[in-house]
């Protein structure tokens, strides 16, 4: 984590993101109550992705990219295994450390990236992009945000 920050620091030369970097875990950011991956939001309890669902099952997952939003939050974007469990999430995720935003904004944040209409990383996501350990994406984005909602 401190590797990613550090890269985005250097390439930003912003006091916030070299703020962030040092204090991690110790004035910066602190863990959430549980790392989970968000594989499905649940609307109804009969739905074929709860129904299957078995808690506390331990997966391999790799985290394949990660969204930053300096003194607010970091989270990470997962492929579990399909062949593992179902995933109804278009962003499976899980959120990494927090400061100033509930995890749930994880998927704010990620939908504002990736699915909304204009988001900025959307052809990244529907090429497969993601998927590849030879890309790097270390951009900036303008995001609308609001401090009661998260994005």
């Amino acid at each position: 984590m401190k590797q990613n920050l550090q890269a985005l620091y250097e390439k930003f030369h912003e006091p916030i993101i070299q703020n962030n970097c040092s204090g991690l875990l110790k004035t910066a950011f602190k863990y959430p109550a549980t790392h989970h991956i968000t594989t499905f939001f649940v609307k109804k309890l009969d739905e074929i992705f709860f129904t299957n669902f078995e808690e506390g099952l331990s997966i391999p997952i790799e985290v394949l990219a990660m969204a930053y939003v300096p003194d607010k939050i970091i989270c990470g974007v997962c492929l579990p295994d399909p062949n593992m469990i179902d995933i109804e999430n278009k962003i499976p995720h899980m959120t990494l450390f927090v400061q100033d935003w509930a995890p749930r904004f994880s998927n704010n944040l990620l939908q504002a990236l990736f699915t909304d209409k204009g988001a900025p990383l959307v052809g990244e996501l529907k090429s497969g992009a993601l998927l590849n350990p030879e890309k790097s994406i270390i951009e900036r984005y303008s995001l609308p945000v609001s401090e009661i909602d998260g994005l």
